[in-house]
């Protein structure tokens, strides 16, 4: 009587661990994917795009003016171009 009582303990032990690993296996199922993922860190220039539109206006407008006669032979400005005082903006032909 006391070797099946062994092997009913031993049978018994079998059972509650197939079940608790069926339980295990069904109900609280791990997902394929891990949780986290993990890169180095890697040392990047940051871009920066941004897209507008708009209408461009200067911050000050100045007017030049000049009265002379003659003929323009050159041009040395174009519109847009930062000048200072000094500066040779056009010459004149010396003829007239």
């Amino acid at each position: 009587m006391k070797i099946s009582l062994f092997i009913k303990c031993i049978l018994v032990i079998i059972f509650l661990g197939a079940s608790s690993y069926a339980i295990h296996f069904f109900f609280f199922k791990s997902s394929s994917q891990p949780g986290f993922l993990f890169q180095p860190a890697v040392v990047q220039d940051i871009e920066l795009s941004l897209v507008s539109t708009g209408q461009l206006e200067p911050k000050r407008y100045v007017e030049v003016g000049a009265q002379v006669s003659g003929q323009v032979d050159n041009i040395h400005v174009e519109e847009g171009d930062i000048v200072k005082e000094g500066d040779l903006l056009v010459e004149i032909d010396a003829r007239v």
